[in-house]
């Protein structure tokens, strides 16, 4: 099964063909109207003109044909240097990933502090206490 974008492309260039080939049609018709106003219409003439309308109708689609396998070339061609380029990208980031990593490691192992020795257990003074408070009451009694 065809991807969905691969169909929407085939409808693309299905509608451009039948747009073409009334184009090509238009033309004919015009061509014919135009030679009948100066030419009887004869079944002779009519067999002619109807080759050459064939005949150029399929020079037209030989022309179309050579230009959708050129476009599929170029877009094939396209598509593998594209490829091309991304996996020399993704090698090329690999490399220098791996070029910071073994930099930065080592970088680590010339930063590393030694380990701390333990240091012995100090004995501290007791912490002093504040007198304590006395109520606002007392207070004032005592200073009277």
């Amino acid at each position: 099964m065809a991807p969905s974008n691969a169909k929407s492309t085939n409808e693309d260039v299905f509608e451009f063909v039948r747009k073409s080939e009334e184009a090509v049609l238009e033309v004919g018709r015009r061509w014919a109207e135009t030679l009948s106003d100066f030419v009887p219409a004869e079944v002779p003439l009519a067999r002619e003109m109807t080759k050459q309308v064939l005949e150029f109708l399929e020079d037209l689609l030989k022309i179309q044909r050579d230009f959708a396998e050129q476009v599929f070339d170029e877009t094939t061609k396209a598509a593998r240097k594209t490829t091309k380029a991304a996996k020399k990208t993704t090698k090329a980031a690999t490399k220098t990933t791996k070029a910071a990593t073994k930099t930065a490691k080592d970088a680590a192992k010339k930063v590393r502090a030694p380990r701390a020795t333990k240091r012995p257990a100090t004995k501290r003074a007791p912490a002093k206490r504040a007198p304590a408070k006395r109520p606002a009451a007392k207070k004032a009694a005592a200073s009277r």
